[in-house]
Parts: structure tokens; sequence; C-alpha cells
């Protein structure tokens, strides 16, 4: 009798300890999972970040372009003015 309440004390400890260990293991996978998403989510804002300086970048390379182009213009236009004036003096100016 003492033998078979000990072995049931036996078999009921390392279900109890089987038990333990299996939730302990899904404690861990749990973690593990977790700091992978961190570490992923992480990642992405870094690449979103990245990408939003290059394309801030882009966007101030297009302006300097724009500005650059504007201020050609300006100067054809002054030196034809120039031209203009210079042939025709400041009668070119009037209607």
């Amino acid at each position: 009798m003492e033998e078979a309440q000990a072995r049931e004390l036996r078999i009921a400890e390392e279900a109890r300890d089987r038990g333990l260990c299996l939730q302990q293991e899904a404690i861990e996978t749990e973690r593990r999972q977790f700091a992978e998403a961190r570490h992923l989510q992480e990642k992405a804002k870094a690449r979103e970040l990245r990408l939003a300086e290059i394309a801030r970048k882009a966007q101030d390379a297009a302006y300097e372009r724009e500005l650059d182009h504007a201020h050609q213009a300006d100067r054809r236009e002054d030196r034809l003015f120039d031209q203009v004036l210079g042939v025709h003096g400041e009668d070119a100016l009037r209607p």
C-alpha cells in the first residue's frame, strides 16, 4: 500500500514537473517571440527614418535645382535687358 502511494506520489510529482517544464518553455518561447517582434519593429522604424531622410534630401536637391534654374533665368533676363539697353538706350523702355 505504501509502495502504491509512493508510486502515485512520484507519478504526480513527475507530471507536475513536466507541466512546470512545459510552462517554462512556453514562457521562454513567448519571451523570444516578443524580443524578435521588438527587434523587427526597431529595424522597420530605422528603415522608415532612413527613407524619410533620403526623401527629404531628394526634395532639398530638387528645390536647389529649381532655385538654380530660376537664378539662371534671372541672369539671362538681366543680360538680355542690358543688351537691349546697350543697343537701343533708354528709348527701348518707352512704349
